[in-house]
């Protein structure tokens, strides 16, 4: 079952000629089972400063910061039977079991047991513990047989021989409420003593002790009522009171006020006490409390939290908002309230009633729908779907002649003159001498369900579905005729097209925007002066107060010359019937309100009020955590960048339960969104630092700031960004050893590179200078070896002349003498010296290696390879060796036999390798 907000009144029985009479009572607000995850019974309730409820529930300790629910289990999983929030602790009794809890750092509660601090040679006896108070500085845990003092570093035990139901502090003493023995009062030396002036009941059995005053008590009985103790004198309370308590049994008391006393049956729900005015009033299952089993009472600084038998409830006791609803059904939607002769009036769609002596009433004669109540001259008329009405000491007289009449409006500067917009047009009507006159305006053949005039012979009238008409009137009002005006730049035929007279102008409300008539242009323009309440509807209009509700539904705005006020109350704005929204005002501070099942009362002074209370609560951070891990409940959180991906934000805002709180977040990625349950869920955060604000609904006003920072990855991190900026300073160190490297690397490769440049040049030129002695000298080799043959060629000629001339010479001898000379110039050593010199300048090393190749060669084979290797032809080498060209070849063939070379190897070719 989801949970509820209820808004209920007081039932009283009456004889069947009534209704079941209902007056307005607080707001209740219930907490089921299912709801805050735990079971039904709840034994205990108390709040702290913050006003966040602890209650002592059948499963453990229940807490609730106004958005979270949350059930703390105790190590022994028992039941906790008593419950008490002080500063920052928050105490709990159980079976045989008491300690406390305190939030950590990061928000969660933890249990200390104080069970060990009891002398060991103590034993309980089967004990539970029903109650917790804070007297003189000490707790106080109580079972039924004895009292656990614990100052904070030992616990004292007390056993005062009675059956213990009640302890309360009062001035210097701790009062005990007992089973059958009356009251008594412990010392702080711990003596027990009867409490003075309780002599009279001393034999009663005691439900609860409440503080009324400074220096007076309440005792509740739980069979014979209520008393008060002041100044060692009883006094018994209202007889009425007690009787009603003793039937019902007293079981708790809680003072509201100084004024108002509520207590709490075990039969029947809530019994609210008026000290001032002696009234009675219930509150049980029947009117909203989900059981009549009232466990628990506390009082918060406008709510009353009740724990019950079943569930949980909270009422508020200070609200601006009550409101009438009709459990019976025969009530149905109210349409109009008025207040006329003392009496208060509803409208609704099954007929009017009225309330008398706080009993609701059906006004008889008046079954059927009604329209309107309209307050005009003193005289209470109603708009009814059978005509039109007059309720006159609590009677419902037609006024003849009328068929179902939508509204009644007041002719200008005429006594007892109205007009009705009737179904099927306007009717006058004219009261005098105690009778009612009526005539129907001829020319106005439709409904019309609202009249507004613009002048005495001029009306502006609203059809219920076809939009707006202006009507012009003759003198006598027996006839009208219907004026033309442009609107083509305005929709005015939508449904329920909203008419008004607002400082002598004639304004609109159409699809949701504001219009004016321009009377000089004869045309329907946007009402500039309330542009900035496009949007929202005027409901009531009377002497510069204005109540309006926007389109959505989301709130109600009251303005006046004093005042700005905004109810945002959302049970109020959904049973507000759509199309139909009206106030009446009862006097300078209450208005009424009709509801689709009742209506209810706003008083201007107690919101204001709320404005301010709201103004000051500031919601509390509660926790903080991600997926993987909680943080502390502290500005300046760190959130690791790999958890940021998703970070929750609870915060704890009392009675801001079902309210849709906004947030921003301000940083490196800026948020806006809604809460969910009273939790920011952050997603996808970069790293950097932020503010959260949580805003009230539909409001600039914070109720929270927290900051905190997301962690750079781990790859961002200040250790890891002061590696980077050494790596990059060693990165740079290395380019630059590595490019001082490589530069002198290259200088010295360039050098090297020059140096070999240069000697390549250089060799080049040895080269080219070699190459060119080389040719110089073969040249000269070449020359000189000719010059060596031609010389050797003649010297043969010249031979073999000197023979061919012997025989016939005279000096036989001479001649013999010459060819020896011939002969010896030919085979000249010195000429193959000289050419062996040159030639090995040349070719170093070419006889060596010839030789070592062939030791067998002789002198002129190596002359012959020697005349080869330069390429001489035969014919050149013959003078040379002093032998013909065929002795030449012949020689060459015995060369080519010693070398060893074959048909098809050239000789030539193979000296040139050597």
């Amino acid at each position: 079952m989801m949970r509820f907000h209820s808004y209920i009144f007081i039932l009283i029985f009456l004889i069947s000629s009534t209704l079941r009479a209902q007056v307005e009572t607080y707001p209740v607000t219930n907490y089921a089972v299912n709801e805050y995850g735990a079971a039904n019974q709840n034994w205990g309730i108390s709040l702290n400063d913050k006003e966040h409820v602890f209650v002592a529930n059948h499963q453990g300790l229940l807490l609730f910061d106004g958005q979270h629910w949350e059930l703390k289990k105790l190590p022994n999983n028992t039941i906790v039977r008593s419950v008490l929030s002080d500063y920052n602790r928050v105490y709990t009794g159980s079976y045989e079991e008491f300690g406390y809890w305190k939030e950590n750092e990061f928000g969660v509660y933890e249990y200390t047991s104080l069970t060990s601090l009891i002398d060991n040679s103590y034993e309980f006896q089967s004990e539970e513990f029903w109650e917790i108070v804070k007297w003189n500085n000490k707790i106080v845990f109580r079972s039924f047989r004895a009292l656990y003092i614990y100052d904070g570093k030992t616990i004292q035990v007390v056993e005062p021989n009675l059956i213990i139901t009640k302890i309360f502090p009062f001035e210097d003493q701790l009062i005990l409420g007992t089973e059958n023995r009356g009251v008594y009062s412990c010392t702080s030396t711990y003596r027990i003593l009867p409490l003075e002036g309780s002599e009279e009941i001393s034999d009663l059995s005691i439900a609860d002790i409440a503080l009324l005053s400074k220096d007076e008590l309440i005792i509740g009985s739980k069979y014979d009522g209520v008393f008060s103790i002041r100044n060692k004198k009883l006094s018994r309370w209202s007889s009425e009171l007690n009787q009603i308590l003793e039937e019902d049994q007293l079981n708790k008391i809680a003072v509201i006020n100084s004024s108002e006393v509520v207590f709490g049956t075990i039969k029947n729900g809530l019994v609210f006490y008026d000290l001032n005015q002696k009234s009675i009033t219930h509150f049980n299952r029947s009117l909203g409390l989900q059981n009549n089993t009232i466990l628990g009472l506390a009082c918060g600084k406008d709510h009353l939290w009740v724990a019950q038998d079943n569930g949980i409830s909270v009422l508020d006791v200070t609200s601006g908002i009550t409101f009438f609803n009709d459990l019976s059904g025969q009530l149905g939607t109210v349409y109009d309230v008025k207040q006329f002769e003392g009496t208060t009036y509803l409208g609704s769609n099954t007929g009017v009633f009225y309330f008398e002596n706080e009993q609701l009433k059906f006004l008889e004669g008046s079954q059927g729908h009604v329209w309107s109540l309209t307050l005009v001259d003193g005289k209470l008329l109603c708009g009814h779907n059978d005509g039109l009405f007059q309720i006159k000491n609590k009677t419902f007289q037609p006024i003849a002649g009328l068929e179902g009449t939508f509204s009644v409006s007041k002719i200008p500067n005429e006594a007892n003159s109205y007009l009705a917009g009737t179904y099927i047009g306007i009717s006058k009507l004219t009261y005098y001498n105690g009778q009612w006159q009526t005539s129907r305006i001829r020319n106005v053949d439709f409904p019309v369900s609202a009249i507004v005039f613009e002048a005495e012979d001029t009306i502006w009238a609203t059809h219920p579905y076809k939009g707006l008409y202006r009507i012009a009137l003759n003198d006598n009002m027996t006839e009208a005729e219907l004026l033309k005006f442009n609107d083509h730049e305005v929709r005015l035929t939508d449904y329920q097209t909203r008419i008004h007279k607002i400082n002598d102008n004639i304004v609109f409300y159409v699809s949701n925007k504001w219009f004016t008539y321009n009377k000089e242009q004869n045309q329907i323009i946007e009402f500039d002066e309330y542009k900035h309440l496009n949007g929202y509807k005027l409901i009531f209009n009377n002497e510069g107060r204005y109540w309006f509700i926007d389109s959505d539904r989301n709130e109600l705005q009251f303005v006046s010359k004093k005042l700005a006020l905004a109810v945002t109350n959302t049970d109020l704005l959904s049973r507000i019937t759509p199309l139909y929204e009206k106030i009446f005002q009862k006097n300078d501070s209450i208005y009424s309100i009709p509801l689709n099942d009742g209506f209810a009362s706003l008083n201007l002074n107690e919101l204001k009020k709320e404005r301010i209370s709201d103004e000051v609560r500031i919601a509390t951070l509660r926790r903080v955590y991600t997926d993987q891990h909680e943080y502390q409940i502290k500005n300046g959180s760190e959130i690791p960048f790999d958890e940021a991906t998703s970070l929750t934000v609870s915060f704890g805002f009392p009675y801001g339960d079902g309210e849709d709180f906004t947030y921003e977040l301000e940083g490196p990625i800026d948020q806006t969104g809604e809460t969910l349950n009273g939790d920011v869920i952050l997603q996808n955060l970069t790293y950097g630092q932020y503010i959260l604000k949580v805003l009230l609904p539909n409001s600039d006003d914070k109720i929270l700031s927290y900051t905190f920072k997301v962690l750079p990855p781990w790859y961002l991190s200040e250790v890891m960004i002061l590696g980077y900026i050494l790596l990059s300073v060693l990165l740079i160190y290395l380019i630059f050893y590595l490019n001082k490297r490589s530069m002198q690397k290259y200088q010295r490769k360039l050098h090297l590179k020059m140096q070999e440049e240069e000697a390549k040049k250089k060799a080049e030129l040895e080269r080219v200078a070699l190459h060119k002695e080389v040719e110089l000298k073969q040249k000269e080799l070449m020359n000189s070896t000719l010059i060596i043959s031609k010389k050797n060629e003649l010297l043969l000629e010249l031979k073999n002349e000197f023979k061919r001339i012997k025989d016939n010479s005279v000096n036989e001898y001479r001649v013999k003498s010459l060819i020896a000379k011939t002969t010896d110039a030919i085979s000249n050593e010195e000429d193959w010296e000289v050419f062996e010199t040159n030639f090995n300048e040349l070719h170093d090393d070419f006889f060596k290696k010839l030789i070592k190749a062939y030791p067998k060669l002789t002198s002129k084979d190596l002359k012959l390879c020697a005349y080869i290797k330069m390429g001489l032809m035969s014919k050149e080498i013959s003078p040379l060796m002093g032998i013909t060209t065929r002795g030449v070849e012949l020689h060459r063939y015995r060369l080519r036999k010693k070398l060893d070379l074959s048909k098809e190897q050239d000789l030539t070719k193979y000296l040139l390798s050597f």
